[in-house]
């Protein structure tokens, strides 16, 4: 049951993931133009 409900919300937790990354990336690119 919990194995279950865990591989429902992965693709969720994959997307908040894959989110972060770009944040951080955009992030990272504007303080380099800030420079």
């Amino acid at each position: 049951n919990v194995l279950r409900e865990l591989e429902q919300k992965k693709p969720q937790l994959d997307e908040l993931v894959h989110t972060a990354e770009n944040l951080r990336a955009d992030t990272n690119r504007q303080q380099l133009h800030g420079k």
